[in-house]
């Protein structure tokens, strides 16, 4: 887990493990130092495969190209910042996406 604060006169980093629960799905996770607790923080757990956007990706010539079903996992490098994920589908075809980050606080 990887983690700063917004802030750049104050920020900190920090890397540590996570034990993840035997079984998918989001679990809670608090970070405690010298200083105190942390707040809460969701992670998820699952069992798709997963991928990572790679830079530049904010336009749909340089998305960042997947293999269905995957989740796509971006970030936000700015307040104006696009993450484009290009795949393969065929006319007909119904697909589901399912967006996470405002459920999970984001």
């Amino acid at each position: 887990v990887f983690g700063y604060n917004l802030d750049p006169s104050g920020a900190t980093s920090i890397r540590t493990s996570v034990n993840l629960q035997s079984q998918p799905g989001v679990q809670e996770f608090r970070l405690t130092t010298g200083a105190g607790t942390s707040n809460p923080v969701p992670v998820v757990s699952g069992q798709a495969d997963e991928a990572s956007e790679v830079e530049p990706n904010e336009k749909v010539s340089n998305a960042t190209p997947v293999v269905v079903p995957i989740v796509a996992c971006g970030k936000f490098d700015s307040a104006t910042d696009v993450d484009a994920f290009r795949f393969q589908a065929q006319g007909g075809q119904r697909m589901v996406f399912q967006i996470q980050a405002s459920r999970l606080g984001s």
